[in-house]
């Protein structure tokens, strides 16, 4: 297994690993096909958290497989 920031090639299977997730647990912020899928808003959330400095999505793959996610979003101190 690796662990590694998300890139923009990682949308589709991104998208597909989080509806996976959120279909078989109930502590998931979105339930059950509550979240609705848009391609491109995926792709810039991917964008903006890799530009954050305080910010990542982190995808955690086997076999190139997409099997698991951390998304961290920074906010400040002040």
């Amino acid at each position: 297994m690796i662990i590694r920031q998300a890139e923009e090639r990682d949308t589709e299977s991104f998208a597909t690993l989080i509806r996976e997730v959120e279909n078989t647990t109930n502590f998931m912020l979105f339930g059950p096909g509550e979240r609705k899928y848009n391609p491109d808003a995926q792709r810039e959330m991917i964008k903006a958290f890799t530009a954050e400095k305080n910010s990542n999505i982190l995808l955690a793959e086997s076999d190139h497989e997409l099997i698991g996610y951390l998304i961290a979003k920074g906010g400040s101190a002040n």
